[in-house]
């Protein structure tokens, strides 16, 4: 009882999120979904402040644990008056963001925040030489959490103090777990991934190109299944009788269970393989590369090889054999419980979520940015971090280049407004707007 008043009180959690959410399109959405699913459902007050701009469907977040708020970007990446008046009214214990550029524009806004607030950077898909925004972050925060050992050492090499960053894996709830028996031979292999990511659009050409002939010399009835957003011109280009493109989708985990194994396959790229722990809820068998288990390590139930022959030996041996299926669906479910579950890896949250600041943070903040930077001889680094703060993440920058999400309704969420999705009025007055929005399309309204 005293551990759930505490989280109540002294832990409310707000994660800091720009990207697509529902359906879940990417690695990096579904670990901030998971992590504040498990955050709410553990008892801590949570809530995402979302960058609205259309690429996620509020009526799914709406019947979320976590509680939404949606955001015109122009208040995100700026501290406004209303972004004041959230967070006043907030006051949270902690904040999780996995953008350098957004700790700079908060850095920025004294008193937008209480001075015990933490920040808490995620720090994933590091580049191996860190840039200069990505090592101030890792010096300013308050903790840093990686998603693999590996990572947390990777990270440590730039800090001063070490001892503020931690592992943290990506998990999936164990409700997601379907349970599977696998019976005949198979025939469908599943393949899935953000194909605007360019790592995961070339794995999908070089298994259409080199992998897929050989497999189909001796299995003519194969077919691959792809999951997750892709350009139209890479579908277009690799679309025939044998390769099916889904999209992203809703119920994932449920599509992913019509298969019988699945590839991880990539060849360049970092960061945590999310799409192993789908794979593994599914109770899909694994045929991957070593790069393609990045994060997640090399287990006895993942079948490992480097040239298409081999993986394509691999895959044939296990289409061939339901028990051999059965056997690493059972080991590779047995894995997400063990280690990669949200039951799990909760309590390693419990224990900094659930520490209480002695004194004032925000000083020791500033003093540990400007101590950085006076490393760097650059005086107190402020131009740097006005910089940042009005600077688009790389990510950002390159979706809106390439057009990743042609359907854009900036309009939802005009700049001064806000929509808190627990709240009933809000949720009709995004209805009207909607059906308004739909109305008028087309009519440059």
């Amino acid at each position: 009882m005293y551990i759930s008043r505490m989280k109540a009180e002294c832990c409310r959690v707000v994660l800091l999120y720009d990207g697509p959410l529902l359906p879940t399109k990417e690695g990096a959405s579904q670990r901030v979904l998971m992590t504040a699913r498990s955050l709410a459902q553990r008892g801590y007050p949570t809530t995402v402040l979302l960058a609205y701009r259309g690429w996620s469907d509020w009526r799914l977040l709406a019947h979320e644990p976590f509680a939404t708020i949606l955001l015109h970007p122009e208040e995100y990446y700026a501290p406004s008056p209303l972004l004041a008046q959230l967070l006043n009214q907030l006051a949270p214990s902690w904040l999780q963001t996995k953008d350098p550029e957004v700790l700079a524009t908060y850095s920025l806004a004294n008193g937008l925040l209480p001075p015990t607030t933490r920040f808490l950077f995620e720090c994933h898909d590091m580049h191996a030489v860190p840039s200069l925004v990505e090592r101030w972050a890792l010096e300013v925060s308050d903790q840093v959490v990686c998603l693999s050992d590996a990572d947390v050492q990777q990270a440590k090499a730039y800090m001063t103090d070490s001892t503020r960053a931690f592992a943290i894996p990506c998990f999936l709830s164990e409700t997601t777990i379907i349970p599977r028996i696998h019976r005949g031979s198979g025939s469908r292999i599943a393949f899935l991934g953000n194909f605007y990511y360019e790592p995961n659009a070339e794995a999908i050409v070089w298994i259409s190109e080199h992998l897929l002939p050989l497999l189909l010399v001796k299995h003519p009835g194969i077919q691959l299944h792809i999951f997750g957003d892709a350009p139209l011109s890479l579908q277009q280009a690799h679309r025939r009788d044998e390769i099916i493109w889904h999209g992203p989708l809703h119920c994932l985990h449920q599509a992913l269970a019509t298969c019988d194994i699945a590839l991880s396959v990539v060849f360049h790229g970092t960061g945590f393989r999310v799409k192993l722990l789908d794979y593994c809820a599914a109770g899909l068998p694994i045929v991957a590369n070593q790069l393609g288990i990045a994060g997640i390590g090399n287990h006895s139930c993942f079948y490992i090889a480097e040239t298409a022959e081999v993986l394509a030996e691999q895959c044939l041996t296990l289409l061939g054999s339901a028990s051999l299926r059965q056997q690493h669906a059972v080991q590779t479910q047995s894995l997400i419980r063990q280690h990669f579950s949200s039951e799990a890896v909760g309590p390693i949250y419990d224990s900094f979520l659930l520490s209480v600041p002695q004194n004032e943070l925000t000083s020791a903040r500033l003093l540990r940015s400007k101590l950085f930077f006076q490393r760097l001889g650059q005086g107190d680094g402020g131009q740097h971090i006005t910089q940042w703060a009005h600077n688009k993440p790389a990510w950002l920058q390159e979706f809106i280049h390439k057009q990743r999400f042609p359907y854009l309704e900036d309009r939802l969420v005009s700049p001064g407004t806000s929509f808190h999705l627990h709240y009933q009025q809000d949720r009709e007055n995004l209805e009207q707007q909607s059906a308004l929005l739909q109305a008028t399309k087309g009519n440059n309204l």
